[in-house]
């Protein structure tokens, strides 16, 4: 087997991914994460 047929709507790089626990988010300030990860208990 030297390809997989993926249908249209499952193509890899263009769905989202279910077996991953990756979430990715867009516009976030780095300040705030940064805080979030020193200070959890905010």
């Amino acid at each position: 087997m030297l390809s997989i047929n993926f249908p249209e709507k499952f193509t890899p790089g263009l769905t989202d991914n279910f077996v991953s626990n990756e979430v990715v988010f867009k516009d976030l300030d780095f300040d705030k994460i940064l805080d979030g990860l020193l200070d959890a208990g905010k």
